[in-house]
């Protein structure tokens, strides 16, 4: 089984990139920030449409016991919850942002919490630097990682209930989730500790 730390990773970094200067798009064998133009012009129009993710959740109950229901996946919610929506409420600075804000700055720190079982820390370190290179080498974001005091994203390895309202549910099910910034848990990427992580063998689920 292959998943990627790369994926969500960027996925979470995609949003902060995004807030800031726009989506990133090829041109001229480089990346750079997209007009405004280009930047979702329908978004306003689709409101809460279907989503592949939410579409599982809302299936019957006989579909729910499918393959597709126990499939590997991300455990972010489509929509922001409620404790979300009353946070961004009180801090709120601009209307388009759907999901979270952005953060102030382009030069971030990142901190591992937690390691999986299954790898040695300096195995793991050295994966998620890979992943951050993907993004700090075609768009202004750097990042930096410190293993003391406080840091911009906070990555940890938990199990089942771990204090944020989105459970992990053991091997197989939810692999990961991601807090955009400017949330109630801003700057969090949880792993689930359960997994069977591994490097390059696909009888686990691979981090990268």
């Amino acid at each position: 089984m292959r998943t990627s730390l790369v994926v969500c990773f960027c996925v979470f970094a995609l949003q902060c990139f995004q807030s800031m200067l726009g989506a990133p798009v090829r041109g001229a064998g480089r990346y750079k920030a997209a007009p405004a133009s280009e930047k979702s012009p329908d978004l306003k129009k689709r409101g809460k449409a279907p989503h592949p993710q939410g579409s599982v959740k809302e299936a019957s109950p006989s579909t729910n016991t499918s393959s597709t229901w126990n499939r590997p996946r991300c455990g972010v919610p489509d929509f922001p919850n409620q404790k979300e929506l009353q946070y961004r409420g009180r801090h709120r600075q601009r209307r388009f942002v759907l999901h979270g804000g952005r953060f102030d700055k382009k030069d971030l720190t990142y901190k591992i919490e937690r390691f999986p079982w299954q790898m040695d820390e300096e195995r793991v370190r050295r994966v998620i630097r890979e992943a951050v290179k993907i993004w700090s080498d075609v768009t202004p974001l750097t990042f930096t990682e410190v293993r003391r005091g406080i840091a911009d994203i906070r990555i940890d390895f938990s199990s089942y209930w771990h204090g944020d309202n989105l459970p992990f549910d053991g091997p197989g099910g939810i692999l990961a989730h991601a807090f955009f910034p400017k949330t109630h848990r801003q700057g969090d990427i949880h792993f689930d500790y359960d997994e069977s992580w591994t490097l390059g063998n696909y009888m686990g689920t691979d981090l990268l």
